[in-house]
């Protein structure tokens, strides 16, 4: 008598967390890939400024027109 209901609560209960813990563990991966190519491009900008600097310091240290 009292199993069906119960059993109906169980599955809808099971649902419930599945989708929360899922929701959860997407939101975690996004912000960690999120915070990485952030990093990644950061470094990415300051490699090309210090690339540019030194190439032109080479320029001039070579005394070309």
């Amino acid at each position: 008598m009292w199993n069906k209901p119960f059993e109906k609560l169980r599955r809808r209960m099971t649902c419930l967390y599945a989708a929360i813990f899922g929701a959860l563990i997407l939101v975690i991966v996004a912000a960690a890939y999120t915070f990485i190519w952030w990093e990644i491009l950061a470094h990415e900008k300051e490699n090309l400024v210090a690339q540019i600097y030194h190439e032109g310091e080479e320029w001039v240290e070579s005394e070309e027109a």
